[in-house]
This record gives C-alpha cells, structure tokens and sequence, in this order.
C-alpha cells in the first residue's frame, strides 16, 4: 500500500508594495496548498509597528511620519510560514513615498572683510627757511663811536685818504656806502659843506666877535 506524498510548505507570492505615510497598508500571507494545516505565520527585520496574525496571515502597517522622508524610502523585510518542520520565506519590500519636500538650507552670504589698510602719517617738513646772515656793508676801518660823516669829510678833503680809499676799497660805490650813509642827491652837500668842483667840501666859518668885544 503507497503511502500519501507528503505536501511541501510554501507561500504565495505577495510582491513589493507602495504607500503613502499614516495610511495603512495591509495583505494577507497564504500557503499554495489548503491541506497543510496549523502553519504559523511571522516576521523577520519587519518596521517598526508592523504585525501579522500568526494563524490568519493578515499583515498590517499604518507607516508614521517618522517612516518617511525627502524621498522615497525603501522597507525590506521577510514573511515567514512554519508548520512541522517545514519553513518557506518570502523577501518583499513596501516603498513609503516621499512625504515632504527637501528643506532648503538658507547658506548665509560670506561677508567679505576688505583688510584694513593702515596709511602711514603723513609728516609734514616745515620748510627750512634759509636766513640769510645781514651783511654789514659798513667798511671795516669805520669806528662807530664816530660820525660817519667825519670819514666823508677826511675823503673830501685829504687827497691821500681819497687814494687810499679808492685803492682799497673799490668794491664800493662811494665813501657814502661804505661808512653806511645814504648819498646825497647831485648837488646837494650836506650841513656845513658846499659843492665846489663836485665836491662837497668843509666852509670854515669865521667866527665874529661881538660888538663889544672891539672896544
């Protein structure tokens, strides 16, 4: 007598799934033969949250906010069926759809610091004024203590202090400069002298006795 071929474990196929956050999602695992009795049904690296009825095979997930992202986001996981030694598996995967936008990062403006240029003070030079030392154009044999105009007399009148003074000193234009008098205009001598051959020379004046003096 044959004994009955006994019948292999295996699950039906449920293929990847796509949802959207905090809306559920829900299948139901099953076997390909209605024979095989009390298999237990269960979860392998499931998210978070997610279930399945060990006895039905109901599967159920409500994704949170959490579950989500910019972009979609991939679940991969198994659903597992045993009963009396036998196990059969099933990798799916369910894709939570992107749930928000990208969040724009605001990149603050670099502020460029233009380095401080440090001027130099400038120093202003006060000019030099150069000060010319005052020549004295008074000649050096003039004694001060005396009248300059006694040197001009002495030139007048005395032919050889005239020559010498010519001699020596030609680098002056007149006795005047060098004693350091003003020279007279043409013509006019100065108190006490008269013009006589264009030269101012000493009138001597004669002294007169008083009236009384001749008796």
């Amino acid at each position: 007598m044959l004994q009955p071929t006994k019948s292999i474990l295996q699950l039906n196929s449920i293929g990847d799934k796509i949802i959207e956050v905090e809306k559920t999602i829900t299948f139901t695992a099953s076997i390909n033969d209605d024979s095989i009795t009390d298999v237990v049904y269960s979860l392998e690296n499931a998210p978070v949250d997610a279930t399945i009825d060990s006895v039905t095979g109901k599967f159920v997930w409500t994704p949170s906010k959490s579950h989500g992202s910019f972009k979609d986001v991939s679940y991969n996981f198994d659903i597992v069926v045993n009963v009396e030694g036998q196990e059969d598996r099933e990798n799916i995967t369910i894709v939570v759809k992107k749930a928000y936008d990208e969040p724009v990062i605001e990149v603050e403006p670099v502020i460029e610091v233009e380095p401080v240029i440090e001027v130099e003070p400038v120093i202003e030079v006060e000019p030099v004024i150069e000060v010319e030392e005052s020549k004295s154009t008074v000649v050096s044999f003039v004694d001060e203590t005396k009248d300059p105009e006694s040197y001009v007399d002495r030139y007048n009148n005395e032919i050889t202090y005239k020559e010498w003074f010519d001699d020596n000193y030609s680098q002056y234009s007149s006795i005047y400069e060098a004693v350091g008098l003003e020279e007279p205009e043409i013509g006019i001598c100065g108190e006490g002298t008269k013009l006589i051959d264009g030269v101012c020379t000493i009138i001597q004046k004669v002294s007169q006795k008083p009236w009384w003096q001749f008796w």
